[in-house]
């Protein structure tokens, strides 16, 4: 075996899109935007000063619309939301922002999340297994998430991700939040062991939550008839992504029985000398809001 790092990486993610975004308040840089509440007012305002006018009455989750001085209207449009209703926010918004930090319990949070959401701040396997490892609240009150057996230790915040050092033998956990939700990712940091690979696995948390193939190969995840979040079809690949070696991939058929998800990922996968580490396991998990 090559003296590389192995990663495993188990992606769970509440919708959703990967991207850079700037909310309303942030899109004129550090000087704050010329500002009206209707296309008129800020159409004579933009005449006026020259300058283009943020139409507050126009924000929406995914764009921001100004008037021009011209008349004519700038709509600046993301792949997900960059902002969500709040009566105490700023013009009626709130900006999102995902980057981690603890709160006066100990847990972790984002500054400014889509959905109420939280991770655990480590603890023992009591503490743990009370609080989840990630739990998020949807407007019904519906909560989903991940349980996670054994303790855990305090995480390492960096951003958005929170990392958790050596819950196995050479394997970190990874909670990372974006726009839909979070991504789970194990890093498996050496060739992992049978019982290793065995430990992969996640108690899905939630009351009642019943788990079903879907169109996309994956799962839905269900709550009263109602689904609460979708699992795409996984797959695992190496990263041999250089132009000089295609990716070495696989797929992986996770299992759900009782309350446990498993991963079932093959041993046989890592009996390939040639893998460029890290090996990433991926699905991304869509919770609805």
């Amino acid at each position: 075996m090559r003296g590389f790092r192995l990663l495993i990486s188990f992606v769970v993610s509440l919708a959703v899109l990967f991207q850079v975004v700037v909310p309303a308040s942030a899109a004129e840089g550090s000087v704050a935007p010329y500002v009206a509440s209707d296309y008129l007012s800020g159409l004579a305002q933009a005449k006026l000063r020259d300058h283009r006018v943020l139409i507050t009455s126009e924000l929406a989750e995914e764009s921001t619309t100004w008037v021009n001085a011209d008349g004519t209207l700038t709509t600046d449009s993301y792949g997900s939301p960059v902002r969500v209703k709040d009566p105490s926010g700023l013009y009626g918004w709130r900006d999102l922002d995902f980057t981690l930090v603890f709160a006066s319990d100990g847990s972790v949070v984002p500054r400014s999340g889509l959905l109420p959401l939280t991770i655990s701040g480590g603890g023992k396997a009591a503490q743990v297994a009370a609080s989840g490892l990630v739990s998020a609240t949807n407007a019904k009150g519906e909560v989903f998430g991940f349980g996670w057996d054994g303790g855990l230790p305090k995480p390492v915040l960096v951003g958005d991700t929170a990392r958790f050092v050596d819950v196995l033998p050479d394997v970190d956990l990874l909670v990372r939040l974006d726009a839909t939700g979070f991504e789970q990712s194990f890093e498996v940091k050496a060739k992992p062991s049978a019982a290793t690979l065995d430990r992969l696995r996640l108690g899905v948390r939630g009351r009642n939550v019943s788990v079903v193939a879907n169109h996309a190969d994956g799962f839905d995840f269900v709550v009263a008839g109602s689904t609460v979040a979708s699992l795409v079809a996984p797959s695992m690949f190496d990263s041999a992504n250089t132009g000089l070696q295609v990716a070495d991939s696989a797929p992986i058929d996770p299992t759900f029985s009782g309350s446990v998800f498993d991963l079932n990922v093959p041993a046989s996968f890592f009996e390939n000398p040639d893998l460029v580490y890290p090996v990433i396991v991926d699905h991304a998990v869509s919770l609805d809001p």
